[in-house]
C-alpha cells in the first residue's frame, strides 16, 4: 500500500496497485490507473496520464523503486 498525490494534484489516494492502460482521446495515449481500497470497496482511479506507453512504464519504474526503498511518505506522480 502507498500514498500516491494525483499527477494533476488533486486527489490523494491510498493505492494497492496500479496498471498501465490505453488512454483514448486526448493527445496523451497512455494512462496509469490506481487501485484504491475504500468504502464500499475497490475503485479506479487515473492517477497520470502519458504521451507514450514508454514514459508511463517510466513512472511506473519509479513508484517500483519507492517502494523497494522502503519510501515512507507520499510519491507525487510526474
Amino acid at each position: 500500500m502507498i500514498w500516491i498525490l494525483t499527477q494533476d494534484g488533486k486527489k490523494l489516494i491510498y493505492c494497492s496497485g496500479f496498471e498501465i492502460s490505453k488512454n483514448l482521446g486526448g493527445r496523451n495515449k497512455a494512462a496509469i490507473t490506481a487501485f484504491r481500497i475504500g468504502e464500499p470497496g475497490v475503485s479506479m482511479v487515473t492517477a497520470g496520464l502519458y504521451e507514450t506507453e514508454d514514459k508511463a512504464r517510466d513512472e511506473l519504474d519509479c513508484i517500483m523503486e519507492f517502494i523497494e526503498s522502503g519510501g515512507s511518505g507520499i510519491y507525487r506522480m510526474n
